[in-house]
């Protein structure tokens, strides 16, 4: 099975999308819109270079023979752990995990 790199794409610790990179492709697709929505409500906090600073990312290797699959794969993972609780927990702690 080919190995792929799994990257997630984070602004502070609130998830935003995930992309899957094969030698000759990549993959990406974006957080459902409750995490768009939960950056945009605590990102209105802060100024402009304040929020282009905190985007990161996360990487990983992973086996895979469908780089799609495993995109929507981390996606389901990821929605399914940052529960309301969680998010709305990041959310009231400016975007960092508690």
């Amino acid at each position: 099975m080919p190995t792929v790199e799994i990257e997630v794409l984070f602004w502070r610790d609130i998830p935003a999308a995930v992309t899957v990179r094969t030698p000759d492709r990549s993959t990406r697709l974006e957080m459902p819109i409750r995490f768009a929505e939960a950056i945009d409500a605590v990102s209105s906090r802060f100024t402009a270079d304040s929020v282009s600073q905190a985007w990161r990312f996360a990487t990983a290797q992973i086996e895979t023979e469908d780089p799609q699959d495993a995109a929507e794969n981390a996606v389901r993972q990821l929605d399914k752990s940052y529960g309301p609780a969680r998010l709305n927990a990041l959310i009231a702690n400016d975007g960092n995990a508690v």
